[in-house]
């Protein structure tokens, strides 16, 4: 793929002036703008015709999994674009050190990224896995340690473009036709377990059904430079972390991020006492996530506890995991038993 030329937008050169944000400078904020205007117009170009690897991404983003990776596989066996499109971001950000590319940053631990390019349900990220003689940073709330095995939603093909002499340990998990559906019991849950490990290549490519298949990468000496694509997809079974040394299941969180969303939103309209929003609540109670459809129903008790009683008990008698039916049984006797103690408590102030 041939890269276009330079933008001939011009930016002071590091150091002196340009060391310091350019609040009160608007030309040069300016300026600014327009070279991530101009590097956006020509990624966007980029996905709209043609055979570059931008272009074909977009036009097989809802296809199947296999035919969005089989698709790109020429272009993860020749990678050489990857570094010229983050040479262009680059030179931005050598010229001047606020200047902003636009891409889309991550870090995880000892994983950081950018993400290259998405597509409907597809992303594509160069990621890199840094491994030095500095002692592991201790775990931090919301990290993945380094000891567990993920298992999630959605299917990845992941390309080595520099292994970093890290070796890659396989694990696979084993689910019911129940649990695919959404059924997963944690107690019921059982142990992943490995299914092999070789040293990692250049050239390697890994494709996984992310609800069944994941893998680890550990022992590296040198950075490890990975491109990955990912295809999101509908996908009833929670996010699991096993452990790797037992395989036993830790902990499970929802595979849909706009289910966070969904969940922040209904709290919100909760504080702020929002009772005519008490519709919404019960047409969410109707979602495949379990665990949203649980964290909806604490949120409309706590919003208003008699609209939500007949939806908590049809919950408790009717609701498909067995889970949810318990804890909804025992939230129904709790709630009926405060709705019984308020009535009566009101009764008093009102005889009194």
């Amino acid at each position: 793929m041939t890269t276009p030329a330079a933008s001939p937008v011009s930016l002071p050169a590091p150091g002196g002036a340009a060391a310091a944000f350019p609040r009160d400078d608007a030309p040069r904020r300016a300026r600014l703008n327009q070279l991530a205007n101009e590097l956006d117009a020509r990624w966007q170009a980029r996905r709209t015709g043609g055979d570059s690897p931008l272009a074909v991404m977009a036009r097989v983003a809802h296809a199947a999994p296999d035919v969005v990776f089989d698709a790109m596989a020429p272009h993860f066996a020749d990678h050489r674009w990857v570094a010229a499109m983050l040479e262009e971001a680059l030179t931005a950000m050598r010229a001047d050190p606020f200047a902003s590319p636009p891409l889309r940053a991550f870090q995880g631990g000892a994983m950081i990224g950018v993400v290259l390019a998405e597509a409907g349900p597809v992303t594509l990220s160069v990621m890199i896995r840094r491994w030095d003689s500095a002692p592991a940073p201790a775990p931090r709330p919301g990290l993945t340690p380094p000891d567990a095995v993920m298992f999630s939603g959605g299917h990845g093909m992941t390309g080595f473009i520099d292994p970093g002499g890290a070796t890659i340990t396989h694990y696979a998990a084993t689910l019911s036709e129940a649990e695919r559906a959404g059924i997963y019991v944690a107690a019921a849950a059982r142990p992943c377990r490995c299914t092999g490990a070789a040293p990692a290549r250049a050239g390697d490519v890994i494709r996984v059904d992310q609800v069944v298949q994941s893998f680890n990468l550990s022992g590296g000496t040198g950075d490890t430079v990975m491109l990955q694509l990912f295809v999101a997809g509908p996908c009833a079974v929670p996010m699991r972390e096993h452990d790797a040394a037992t395989g036993a299941l830790r902990r499970l969180a929802s595979t849909a991020r706009a289910h966070s969303f969904r969940q922040m939103t209904l709290a919100m309209l909760r504080t702020m006492h929002r009772r005519d929003a008490a519709p919404l609540f019960a047409a969410a109670l109707d979602e495949p996530d379990f665990a949203l459809r649980w964290q909806v129903m604490r949120e409309f008790v706590a919003l208003d506890p008699a609209a939500a009683l007949p939806h908590l008990a049809a919950m408790a008698s009717a609701d498909p995991h067995p889970e949810l039916r318990r804890c909804a049984t025992a939230a129904h006797d709790i709630v009926t038993s405060a709705i019984a103690a308020h009535a009566a408590a009101q009764r008093e102030r009102e005889t009194a």
